[in-house]
């Protein structure tokens, strides 16, 4: 049930971040282009290939995880008792919701913070 609820949502964070991935390619090119052919470079176009690299990581997290495609060292939790398996997992998607809650945080203020340059 879970993963019929969440395959449009899969879905639109994959597409989202295929789109993503595009403009972030496309900026560097387009700010070749400009500067070598016409002569007129598009200026921010660093900064924003960088804040793209950005919205990829954070767009496509959750399908990743969703998706079971993140990287986990569990050798050390199958080497636990079974009985301890459980909260500690519990404990570590608890830990890494809140390091993503703070990161995305810092990323949103950092932004709007410098909007003006």
């Amino acid at each position: 049930m879970p993963d019929r609820v969440l395959a449009p949502i899969r879905r639109l964070t994959r597409v989202m971040g295929v789109v993503l991935l595009g403009v972030m390619i496309s900026l560097p090119a387009l700010q070749v282009v400009l500067r070598e052919v016409i002569g007129r470079p598009f200026v921010g176009a660093e900064e924003l290939a960088r804040f793209m690299l950005i919205c990829v990581v954070f767009v496509t997290l959750p399908y990743v995880v969703s998706s079971g495609g993140s990287i986990r060292m569990e050798e050390i939790l199958a080497a636990l008792p079974r009985w301890v398996q459980r909260p500690v997992r519990a404990i570590g998607a608890a830990v890494a919701c809140a390091a993503f809650a703070i990161a995305a945080g810092s990323v949103a203020i950092a932004t709007l913070r410098n909007l003006d340059n």
